[in-house]
This record gives structure tokens, C-alpha cells and sequence, in this order.
């Protein structure tokens, strides 16, 4: 059973970047800032976490693209 949080608002930005890695090549790079307006620091984690686990674009993307969450 899935567990319900009630929040204000929710806003989420990405960032993409294409880098030069000298032995790899290029190689894309995402920063993520998501903000849950309404609920604690440890709740948005949480759920970003969740997200990011079954979001299908996270599955594509997995061992990929170095993905880093900033807090907002």
C-alpha cells in the first residue's frame, strides 16, 4: 500500500550538461533540485529517492549519465 503525503506545492528543475572526459569521452551529466514546499528535508529525500527508483527515464539512464540531487 502505497503511502500518501500531503504537500503545498512541488517543483522540480533539471539541469543537463555535456562534458568532456579525457579516457571516455563525452559524457552527459544531470542535476536534479527538487522541492517538496509543505513537508520535512527527510520526507523529500524519501520521496525523490522513490522516484528516482521507478521513474522509467532513471531506469534508461542508469550507469549512463551521473545524476546529482541538490537541495533546494
Amino acid at each position: 500500500v502505497a503511502n500518501k503525503v500531503s504537500y503545498e506545492s512541488l517543483s522540480v528543475k533539471a539541469d543537463t550538461a555535456l562534458m568532456m572526459d579525457e579516457t571516455t569521452g563525452f559524457e552527459f551529466q544531470l542535476t536534479v533540485k527538487v522541492k517538496i514546499k509543505g513537508v520535512s528535508k527527510k520526507v523529500e529525500k524519501e520521496y525523490t529517492e522513490k522516484a528516482y527508483g521507478f521513474c522509467p527515464y532513471s531506469k534508461a539512464i542508469k550507469g549512463n549519465v551521473k545524476v546529482t540531487f541538490i537541495e533546494s
